[in-house]
């Protein structure tokens, strides 16, 4: 449990990390490349972790910007399918690395935990399917490992189904949070209505977990899916019988289930936001429905403009090839502010 918190506090060091790798990328002397994707592959942390900023500081972050890995792949474009399955492995051994920490009773030091971080980071932000293991050893870390994940389709829907059943009710909460995210993919769902059928099964079992916070991930997970008859009856239910108690410290009693359910009844589609993409140019905007013109829906819903601006800026390809992404944003400043 320990390392699952430090990996959290990690992440909210990214911005930090970013910050620092504009600070020194500006002036950075050519890298080598063979070199990098080498100490990348490495059974050393350390060298793991000098090879990841090296290459991200490649790429020229800027800000909390997710294109730094599109940076990155599109400045060596001839080694980017090297640079993938490397920081693919990277995140593998990193993985093993911190069970093996964990199993050992050490405590991963900040530096550890950085570097863990910002490759969850990089590895989700490829939405390669290779990545797929990798991202499922880090599925407790937070949200860019499991947004990762929802991004990989009806095989992710397979992997967070197979974790339902793990031992660790905080593995269980990121499987349901692979599952809704998945459902916020639009473009995925349609074409995988299968795979969403399967997806809305599982999070409708996990309402019934033991564990009240996993039941509370599957009660939100479920807005996508609040005007469907059998979804709609079993979060009234839960908005009504869930058992979960908390006391605040004034002594009012709490039912953060059955509240979490009540919100979620309560969201109407037409007030939520959407990613939406135009198909002839590929930008993406925010908004709410009903979507004019041939726009697209692209993800969505979510219960916050906030949300989906978050979506909408970390899947944007510059590069303009990945049609199940935004080419750009609208307004032009939309993921810089």
């Amino acid at each position: 449990m320990k390392h699952y918190a430090i990996m959290r506090t990690a992440m909210g060091l990214l911005l930090g990390v970013s910050a620092w790798l504009v600070a020194g990328a500006s002036g950075a002397p050519p890298i080598d490349i063979d070199s990098i994707v080498r100490d990348l592959t490495s059974k050393d942390a350390q060298v793991r972790g000098r090879a990841l900023f090296d290459l991200l500081s490649s790429g020229r972050w800027q800000g909390n910007a997710p294109l730094g890995v599109d940076r990155v792949l599109k400045a060596h474009a001839d080694k980017a399918d090297l640079i993938k399955t490397a920081l693919i492995f990277a995140l593998e051994n990193h993985n093993a690395f911190v069970e093996d920490s964990r199993r050992k009773g050490l405590a991963l030091s900040e530096y550890d935990s950085e570097v863990w971080a910002n490759l969850v980071w990089a590895v989700s932000h490829l939405r390669d399917p290779r990545g797929l293991n990798a991202l499922v050893g880090a599925i407790h870390t937070g949200g860019m490992a499991t947004g990762g994940l929802a991004d990989l389709g009806p095989p992710a829907v397979s992997a967070a189904i197979g974790r339902l059943n793990d031992e660790d009710a905080e593995v269980r909460t990121a499987a349901v949070q692979v599952l809704g995210g998945f459902l916020t993919r639009l473009d995925s769902v349609r074409s995988n209505p299968e795979a969403a059928d399967r997806a809305k099964a599982a999070i409708l079992r996990a309402l019934d977990d033991a564990d009240a916070w996993v039941r509370r991930a599957a009660v939100r997970s479920l807005l996508p899916l609040n005007d469907v008859p059998e979804v709609r009856a079993k979060l009234q239910s839960m908005a009504r019988q869930d058992p979960e108690i908390r006391w605040d410290i004034d002594g009012r009693a709490r039912f953060p289930v059955r509240e979490a359910a009540a919100s979620v009844l309560t969201m109407n589609k037409v007030d939520l936001y959407y990613v939406f993409r135009s198909p002839d140019s590929g930008v993406c905007r925010i908004g709410k429905p009903p979507n004019p013109g041939e726009e697209v829906s692209l993800f969505g819903p979510f219960e916050s403009e906030d949300v989906a601006k978050h979506v909408m800026c970390t899947h944007v390809d510059s590069t303009g090839k990945d049609p199940k992404v935004c080419w750009g944003v609208q307004p032009t400043n939309a993921c810089q502010q």
